[in-house]
């Protein structure tokens, strides 16, 4: 069994592993015809390179894998890493991004500065209808002015973030209130009907 497998061909190689490793053909019992094998270390990494991006494509086509479009200086929430029953699924603070690596994202919280490294699947831009909700309902907290983000090598000046302001999930969804007014008034109308 191991043999039969030393003697066949990968895909991403295009050649046996007995053939990578040996630099020839590997004898067996059946008639044996010396053939050169030129098999150089430079093609099989060009080989092994084509077969993992057509791979690579493959799965970000079928998982309709998308890119973030999330930028320095942006708002974001991010997800709580330990979930409970009555807690909501992202972070109750708003927090700007400093720096962008690949997908890895690093943010700092704007009501005290805490800074988190997440992956960019575990981050939520803030939209702008939360975001000036959030603004109207809560006080100002300033960002000092000292503060830079960069993103792979290049410095920005951050000059947005002054104007967010810290706040809860709480006052950014109301639906939970207007749901229970709306129950209120139910309950009171069908009293009077009585």
């Amino acid at each position: 069994m191991l043999q039969a497998y030393r003697q066949t061909p990968h895909p991403a190689t295009k050649s046996t592993p007995y053939e990578v490793l040996m630099h020839c053909q590997v004898r067996t019992r059946l008639e044996h015809f010396p053939t050169e094998v030129h098999i150089t270390q430079g093609e099989v990494k060009k080989n092994d390179k084509t077969y993992k991006q057509k791979r690579k494509q493959y799965h970000d086509k079928r998982h309709r894998v998308k890119t973030h479009t999330i930028k320095c200086g942006d708002a974001i929430l991010i997800k709580r890493e330990k979930k409970r029953k009555k807690h909501t699924p992202y972070e109750p603070y708003i927090y700007v991004v400093t720096s962008i690596k690949g997908s890895t994202i690093r943010a700092r919280r704007v009501k005290d500065g805490k800074v988190k490294c997440r992956d960019a699947s575990k981050v939520k831009p803030l939209r702008t209808a939360q975001l000036s909700k959030a603004n109207d309902e809560t006080a100002s907290v300033k960002v000092p002015s000292s503060y830079q983000a960069t993103t792979s090598g290049t410095t920005f000046q951050d000059t947005d973030s002054s104007n967010i302001r810290d706040t809860t999930m709480d006052n950014i969804d109301t639906t939970s209130e207007t749901t229970s007014t709306a129950s209120e008034t139910t309950a009171t109308t069908s009293e009077n009907n009585l």
